[in-house]
Protein backbone atom coordinates (compact mmCIF):
# COMPACT_ATOMS: atom_id res chain seq x y z
CA UNK A 1 0.00 0.00 0.00
CA UNK A 2 1.23 3.37 -1.00
CA UNK A 3 0.86 6.15 1.51
CA UNK A 4 1.13 9.64 0.66
CA UNK A 5 2.94 12.30 2.74
CA UNK A 6 -0.74 13.35 3.63
CA UNK A 7 -1.84 9.71 5.24
CA UNK A 8 1.59 9.10 6.95
CA UNK A 9 1.04 12.68 8.34
CA UNK A 10 -2.43 11.52 9.68
CA UNK A 11 -1.69 8.26 10.86
CA UNK A 12 1.55 9.87 13.32
CA UNK A 13 -1.28 12.18 13.93
CA UNK A 14 -3.32 9.43 15.73
CA UNK A 15 -0.32 7.79 16.76
CA UNK A 16 0.28 11.19 19.28
CA UNK A 17 -2.73 10.70 20.81
CA UNK A 18 -1.48 7.45 22.55
CA UNK A 19 1.57 9.14 23.13
CA UNK A 20 -0.52 12.11 24.91
CA UNK A 21 -2.65 9.45 26.61
CA UNK A 22 0.61 7.76 27.86
CA UNK A 23 2.14 10.68 29.29
CA UNK A 24 -1.16 11.58 30.43
CA UNK A 25 -1.05 8.48 33.26
CA UNK A 26 2.59 9.44 34.19
CA UNK A 27 2.52 13.11 35.21
CA UNK A 28 1.47 14.24 38.34
CA UNK A 29 1.13 17.71 37.64
CA UNK A 30 -2.27 19.08 37.67
CA UNK A 31 -1.59 21.76 35.31
CA UNK A 32 0.08 19.31 32.36
CA UNK A 33 -3.09 17.12 33.47
CA UNK A 34 -5.28 19.71 32.84
CA UNK A 35 -3.22 20.54 29.33
CA UNK A 36 -3.25 17.13 28.55
CA UNK A 37 -6.58 16.46 28.80
CA UNK A 38 -7.62 19.20 26.67
CA UNK A 39 -5.23 18.19 23.98
CA UNK A 40 -6.18 14.58 23.94
CA UNK A 41 -9.92 15.74 23.47
CA UNK A 42 -9.27 17.48 20.03
CA UNK A 43 -7.17 15.08 19.03
CA UNK A 44 -10.15 12.63 19.62
CA UNK A 45 -12.67 15.17 18.07
CA UNK A 46 -10.59 16.76 14.85
CA UNK A 47 -9.51 14.66 12.36
CA UNK A 48 -6.03 15.74 11.03
CA UNK A 49 -6.14 16.88 7.15
CA UNK A 50 -4.51 19.04 4.86
CA UNK A 51 -6.87 20.87 2.55
CA UNK A 52 -6.43 24.44 0.45
CA UNK A 53 -7.36 27.45 2.46
CA UNK A 54 -10.63 24.75 4.15
CA UNK A 55 -12.35 24.33 0.79
CA UNK A 56 -11.42 20.87 0.18
CA UNK A 57 -9.40 18.37 1.38
CA UNK A 58 -5.49 17.72 -0.17
CA UNK A 59 -5.60 13.97 -1.04
CA UNK A 60 -5.79 11.46 -3.11
CA UNK A 61 -9.60 12.04 -3.96
CA UNK A 62 -8.37 15.42 -5.25
CA UNK A 63 -5.64 13.99 -7.84
CA UNK A 64 -8.93 10.90 -9.20
CA UNK A 65 -11.41 14.22 -9.37
CA UNK A 66 -8.57 16.31 -11.47
CA UNK A 67 -7.79 12.74 -13.64
CA UNK A 68 -11.61 12.04 -13.77
CA UNK A 69 -12.21 15.89 -15.56
CA UNK A 70 -9.15 15.41 -17.41
CA UNK A 71 -10.60 12.37 -19.40
CA UNK A 72 -14.04 13.46 -20.05
CA UNK A 73 -12.83 16.93 -20.98
CA UNK A 74 -10.71 15.09 -23.94
CA UNK A 75 -13.13 12.09 -24.58
CA UNK A 76 -15.53 15.43 -25.67
CA UNK A 77 -12.90 17.28 -27.59
CA UNK A 78 -11.98 13.91 -29.28
CA UNK A 79 -15.72 13.75 -30.24
CA UNK A 80 -15.79 17.19 -31.52
CA UNK A 81 -12.95 16.40 -33.51
CA UNK A 82 -14.18 13.41 -35.11
CA UNK A 83 -18.00 15.02 -35.66
CA UNK A 84 -15.74 17.50 -37.92
CA UNK A 85 -14.34 15.77 -40.25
Amino acid sequence: MILSANDHFKLQANRSAELVHKILTETQDPVAMQELNVFSLQLIHRKVQFTACGCFPLDFSLLHSIAGAVTTYLVILIQFQLAAK
